[in-house]
Formats: structure tokens, sequence, C-alpha cells
């Protein structure tokens, strides 16, 4: 299995109902995690920022775009990611993600 199947399959194999109550439980663990499981730096990086830029918007927004954007922002990263990686290996769900997994990466 070479390196570019191997973050296919890291990111294919996550589970959306999963990212989805991981951040419900804590938004900003869950996307540092997800992140580090899939490989991809970029939904944790974005969710930070947008929670910073959030912040002197808050009196104004009573904290919506911080506590409520970044983590939509991320959780939609991250499952358009998984999404992604499996129509480009060809499957429907993470537990197909597994077995392509465990067999180096053939269907």
């Amino acid at each position: 299995m070479d390196y570019r199947t191997y973050q296919l399959l890291a990111a294919a194999r996550t589970r959306n109902w999963a990212i989805i109550l991981a951040h419900l439980l804590s938004a900003p663990l869950a996307s540092i995690i997800y992140s580090m499981k899939q490989k991809n730096p970029w939904p944790a990086t974005v969710a930070t920022l947008i929670f910073t830029l959030g912040i002197p918007l808050s009196v104004v927004d009573f904290g919506f775009v911080s506590f409520i954007g970044a983590p939509v922002t991320s959780i939609v990263m991250l499952c358009g990611k998984a999404g992604d990686s499996r129509r480009r290996l060809g499957i429907y769900s993470a537990e197909e993600a597994d077995i392509m997994f465990y067999q180096g990466g053939t269907k």
C-alpha cells in the first residue's frame, strides 16, 4: 500500500456519527483528535481560527460564531474529507475502509 492510499484509508475509516458526537461533547479536543486521525491538520486549524476571530464578535452575537461556528466548521470539513476519501476509493462505508486497510489497500 502506498502512502497516498494510506492517507485516503485513514480519512475514510472515520465514522461521521462519531465525529458529530465527539464535537457535541468536547469540540476543541474532538477537532484535534479527528484531524490527527485523518492526517489532515486543516479542520482543527480553521476551527481554531474561526473561534479566535469570533471572540471580538461575541459582544454582539453572544458567542454564536465562536461556540457554534467553529465546531460546525470542523464537523463539515472532517465529514467532507471522509466522504471524499470514500468516493475516491470506491467504497461506501467506514467498515469497508477498515477491511481495505487490513487487507493492505485492496478490495
